[in-house]
């Protein structure tokens, strides 16, 4: 191991370790705020939704479950103490220099000034060589929204931009094969995904889904004294605002089902499968038999 990767991963653990204690310290912090109002998706109760809350908020590796590049969401609304709100303001801070440091590594230095970033599966190979090949980095890095004040009424919602064009098979291999020079070739899914598009006939046209963001998003409504303000936020992950013990808990419309929402498919929508055939780039296979122009 050269000594420049052994001062990369030094860094890394640091940076890590860091924000660890302080997830589990603000988790603590979440669960000791009982008293206070909070809603936690698929939680009818508030106990439940605090630690539902406070395990979701230090989870930074990959589950099973998630493909790569993708995140954990999970909506909530938590009223907090001020010692909850400092540990999450803690908590950005050290997700922000965790981000400054992988985006170094990213361009092959551990001090600035960074290039471009063509050095990711030299990252990804520090990340494996400490234990953590696993580790979720757009999670871990992804901060806490703080709300200025308790919102009286919460309504999530779906929100979406898609764009879908035709690619050729070749095109596909290209991008496929760019994600997993990115990666280090360290996920297997990405190669049974190139097996199964070199498998496919050589014409064979594909759908690739650019800008494709289902996101949660939810609208606030806050008092004022001129009248009912409105603000719309980001919710992957659960929102923060100060509270007191005994406060009156927001009225909240939750998120709906996705799956539902996926089936209003729009019209350019029906002529490609449902389901990616290369989860890993977005490309689906269009339908059979129907009708498909260069962009969809």
């Amino acid at each position: 191991m050269s000594s420049l990767d052994s001062q990369a991963q030094v860094l890394l653990l640091r940076h890590i370790g860091e924000l660890e204690t302080a997830l589990f310290n603000l988790g603590a912090a979440v669960i000791a705020d009982g008293g206070r109002p909070a809603w936690v998706e698929g939680q009818d109760q508030t106990v439940l939704a605090r630690q539902a809350c406070a395990a979701f908020l230090q989870r930074l590796d990959y589950s099973d479950a998630l493909e790569p590049g993708g995140t954990e969401r999970l909506q909530g609304l938590l009223g907090a103490s001020d010692e909850t709100l400092r540990w999450v303001g803690t908590v950005n801070r050290l997700k922000q220099a965790l981000h400054g440091l992988l985006m170094r590594l990213d361009s092959g230095v551990i001090e600035g000034p960074k290039g471009q970033p063509t050095q990711r599966a030299w990252t990804a190979q520090l990340l494996t060589g400490i234990g953590r090949a696993r580790f979720n980095r757009r999670q871990a890095v992804r901060s806490f929204t703080i709300l200025d004040a308790r919102p009286v009424a919460a309504s999530y919602f779906w929100g979406k931009v898609r764009k879908i064009v035709r690619i050729t098979r070749d095109e596909a291999r290209l991008l496929l094969e760019k994600r997993i020079a990115e990666t280090g070739d360290i996920d297997p899914r990405h190669r049974s995904q190139f097996e199964a598009l070199m498998d496919l006939p050589e014409d064979e046209p594909l759908a690739q889904v650019q800008q494709l963001k289902e996101y949660p998003r939810v609208n606030l409504t806050f008092p004022t004294p001129e009248g009912p303000v409105r603000k719309q936020v980001m919710a992957a992950a659960p929102l923060f605002y100060p509270a007191e013990i005994g406060a009156m808990a927001p009225e909240i419309i939750p998120l709906p089902d996705l799956e539902k929402k996926r089936r209003r498919l729009r019209r350019n929508d029906l002529s490609i499968e449902l389901h990616a055939f290369l989860p890993s780039i977005r490309v689906h296979r269009y339908i059979k038999d129907a009708k498909h122009t260069g962009k969809d």
